[in-house]
């Protein structure tokens, strides 16, 4: 492996351990050699369905992680220029003439390209809660008292006085509302671009309170899994 690479992966894989990401599926093949794929390009994202542009953003985080991975980016505009001088949509898939046609044109080595496995905004639902509803109730005593009336004639009358009081609690429900997270799923894969053999694949989806963050979560979670698993020997 030629050093500036290995230094790259060791500074990528700093920066992807710095964050905490859920865990990822990755599987590398083992014809993969890192020292002759160092220029790829990311084909992009496919929408994820009833989300148009969903791909786009999508792409424009993953493509952060793949440079923070140690690999040197191909313009995607260039990649979609060339590919439309021969009629080829680089969103609809890439069969390997089109695969070693930017091979030629951008000089990659590989081609990236995803699908979001999910792309769910945050909602607000409502829920029944029970919460706790104390009542006191007092607590009377009878008590007896003598009076003397004029002329000298007693008369004993009973009364009651309260002396505490006494707490129950009752679970009352209570309507409320809940926000859930937002939810993002990501599947990529890594391809030669003059063999179309896979390279790597990888798989992973995240929780976050914002769309975006879910989807910056799951990246980072699929180039840290690709990053430790290339470092083993």
């Amino acid at each position: 492996m030629r050093a500036w690479l290995r230094v790259g992966l060791a500074g990528a894989a700093a920066a992807l351990l710095a964050g905490c990401a859920p865990p990822a599926l990755v599987f590398v093949s083992p014809q993969y050699r890192q020292a002759q794929v160092h220029r790829v390009v990311l084909a992009g994202f496919e929408d994820f369905p009833g989300s148009q542009g969903s791909g786009q953003v999508a792409a424009a985080i993953f493509e952060k992680y793949l440079l923070l991975a140690g690999y040197t980016l191909a313009d995607r505009s260039q990649a979609e220029a060339a590919l439309a001088q021969e009629g080829v949509d680089l969103n609809r898939g890439l069969d390997p003439s089109a695969l070693r046609l930017l091979a030629d044109k951008l000089g990659v080595d590989a081609v990236a390209y995803g699908q979001l496995t999910d792309f769910t905004d945050s909602t607000d639902h409502t829920v029944m809660e029970d919460r706790p509803l104390e009542q006191s109730s007092p607590i009377l005593s009878s008590q007896t008292v003598e009076q003397r009336l004029p002329g000298g004639q007693r008369v004993r009358m009973d009364s009651s006085m309260v002396t505490g009081y006494a707490i129950t609690t009752t679970d009352v429900p209570v309507q409320t509302t809940e926000t859930l997270d937002a939810h993002a799923g990501i599947s990529v894969r890594l391809v030669d671009a003059r063999s179309g053999e896979m390279l790597w694949d990888g798989s992973a989806s995240a929780d976050n309170p914002r769309l975006q963050g879910a989807l910056e979560d799951a990246s980072s979670a699929v180039m840290q899994a690709v990053v430790k698993r290339l470092a083993q020997p």
